[in-house]
């Protein structure tokens, strides 16, 4: 069983290089890393191609945003599963291994799904999908999407990444499958690492906006979309709050 990992980079030469080695340390040899890069200017393809090995092929053009990038990934890849390891985050020591084990058991299940750590300020904080709690409701995306492995003929059959989202694209996508009752299996391990502050925390107002579209698209029930609008005002003023005592 191959793995196909795709990576979307611009601009990262001081993360890309762990990203790479962490998909070369996750304890499964049967693997390919492609890396889609959109026209850096700084020394990511220095890096690249210092690291390059026979199991990695990458490619540098322009493209149209980070879910533009995966879609061309996506095309590249052929693996059985596939999925997505942003350029500032990495997979911990055996993670591939683990998730190729949860494959086998999930007797092949459309996604296959673990838990993030969150790296912010020196903590680490290990966050568990969604779609794992007891009541699931469904304000947010089913499972972590940098710790989630997509079957590949899932993508032959419900398309790839919808540009018209430009952050939330994943939450769209994986919402899709959960409605259309796609088998699900959980991991209940760490298989990502991610450093706080990529784009959809950077990004935050225009995930919520998306994330409203993407209610509204699958008709998430009004008090739950009320819900989220309850968590969308807390973000908004803790965001104040910090602003305030930055300016002090």
């Amino acid at each position: 069983m191959l793995i196909s990992i795709i990576t979307a980079v611009y601009n990262a030469e001081d993360t890309i290089a762990e990203t790479i080695q962490s998909v070369r340390e996750g304890g499964y040899d049967h693997y390919e890393h492609i890396i889609i890069d959109g026209g850096s200017t700084d020394g990511t393809l220095d890096v690249v191609r210092s690291m390059q090995h026979d199991r990695l092929r990458w490619v540098s053009e322009k493209d149209e945003g980070i879910y533009d990038a995966m879609n061309k990934g996506i095309g590249m890849a052929g693996g059985d599963y596939i999925a997505t390891l942003n350029a500032d985050d990495y997979y911990v020591p055996g993670a591939l291994e683990e998730v190729a084990r949860a494959i086998e058991k999930s007797n092949g299940a459309s996604v296959v799904h673990g838990n993030i750590m969150y790296l912010k300020n020196g903590r680490e904080m290990i966050h568990t999908p969604p779609i794992t709690k007891r009541v699931y409701n469904e304000i947010h995306m089913p499972s972590l999407h940098p710790a989630t492995f997509i079957k590949s003929d899932v993508y032959e059959r419900y398309g790839s990444y919808n540009l018209d989202y430009k952050i939330a694209a994943d939450h769209d996508y994986l919402m899709n499958l959960y409605i259309h009752k796609e088998g699900f299996y959980y991991l209940n391990k760490v298989v990502t690492c991610m450093r706080w502050g990529g784009a959809s925390i950077q990004q935050w107002k225009l995930q919520h906006k998306e994330q409203r579209k993407i209610h509204r698209k699958y008709g998430v029930a009004f008090m739950k979309r009320l819900q989220f609008e309850r968590l969308c005002l807390m973000a908004q003023i803790r965001s104040f709050v910090k602003s305030i005592l930055v300016r002090r």
